[in-house]
């Protein structure tokens, strides 16, 4: 499980996030935006130690596109939890502005 980077608490599975409540998505982003962040760090640091390490070129390859592998199946739900968040955060905004007209 990812944990917050600024608080250290684990975050929920992608997968299994309940619907957000409205004056919790800027929490939610922030924290989704904090996994990836996470993702993307763990990644770059395990791609540096493989390039480091002397191995067989065919070894490396295979290696490689299992961290590229690893990384998508994690990043991939990441990214597809903000989008949904971000059209939450748009759908509100548009609701919210309706009942002002209104």
């Amino acid at each position: 499980m990812l944990n917050n980077s600024v608080s250290g608490d684990p975050l929920p599975e992608p997968a299994i996030v309940a619907p957000v409540h409205s004056d919790n998505l800027e929490p939610a982003i922030q924290d989704t935006l904090s996994a990836l962040a996470n993702v993307e760090a763990r990644y770059q640091h395990e791609r540096e130690q493989l390039e480091r390490r002397s191995r067989p070129d065919g070894m490396k390859a295979r290696w490689q596109q299992e961290l590229e592998e690893r990384h998508r199946r994690k990043r991939e739900p990441l990214v597809q939890h903000l989008a949904e968040l971000h059209q939450q955060t748009i759908t509100l905004t548009m609701f919210r502005q309706l009942r002002i007209v209104d």
